[in-house]
């Protein structure tokens, strides 16, 4: 008998993944948010970017979001082009289950 099978064993950081999984849950479920003018139109600066509210929510201790110089095109799939770089690729992730 051949009892020489190869076995593949994937070890995971449970507490990484869960601590990455957390924050990018947050961080997609404190979107930023865009200020509106009078008539209901998005508010811009006087160089022509987007206003957004500043009272941001923080995930352990940091901002998800960089809302620095942004336009209507940063702001296309729940905002992930504006994510801290920190969180764009859990957040990516995140999206798929």
């Amino acid at each position: 008998m051949d009892f020489t099978k190869k076995i593949k064993l994937k070890v995971s950081n449970i507490t990484s993944d869960f601590k990455d999984f957390k924050r990018n849950y947050y961080a997609q479920e404190n979107l930023p948010i865009i200020l509106k003018t009078a008539d209901g139109k998005d508010s811009l600066n006087l160089d022509n970017y987007l206003e957004f509210n500043n009272c941001m929510t923080t995930i352990d201790g940091e901002l998800a979001y960089d809302l620095n110089s942004k336009t209507q095109n940063d702001t296309i799939n729940k905002f992930s082009n504006m994510l801290f770089e920190n969180f764009h690729i859990q957040f990516l992730i995140l999206n798929l289950f």
